[in-house]
């Protein structure tokens, strides 16, 4: 059982997770990237995770101190010494604007899951080996 609405987890699982670099393609849940494969090979990788730190738990937040946490999340990805492309979660049907956003490549599920909840976040994208997309509920 999770305590996110099932309406805020449906619109999680309808969102396009674009990455923007090196070259742009979106992930959807449920559905294998080739691109996401391709970028694997060519990178030696055999995981990654989509992740955000903006708006805590589906709260709006004021965007100076989502720039602020967007920020954080990189310096902590480039502390942690783990390659990341930038990106943007996208509302299909547009109501809702996009939350900038990394795909983290080659991090282990463990530190996705941390750095997800240290950054108080609902859910974050997991992708292993097989480049299938999986919503993994925080709460």
């Amino acid at each position: 059982m999770s305590v996110i609405p099932k309406e805020l987890i449906d619109a999680y699982q309808a969102t396009h997770f674009r990455v923007l670099e090196p070259v742009s393609f979106v992930l959807r849940i449920g559905e294998f990237s080739q691109f996401l494969e391709d970028l694997y090979r060519d990178r030696g990788a055999s995981s990654a995770a989509f992740l955000t730190a903006w708006n805590p738990y589906s709260n709006e937040t004021q965007t100076v101190d989502n720039e602020k946490a967007n920020d954080e999340l990189k310096r902590v990805l480039k502390d942690e010494q783990i390659i990341f492309y930038e990106g943007i979660g996208e509302d299909p049907a547009g109501e809702w604007l996009g939350e900038p956003s990394v795909l983290a490549l080659g991090i282990s599920h463990e530190k996705a899951v941390s750095i997800g909840r240290s950054f108080n976040q609902n859910a974050i994208v997991w992708i292993g080996s097989n480049a299938v997309p999986e919503l993994q509920l925080l709460r």
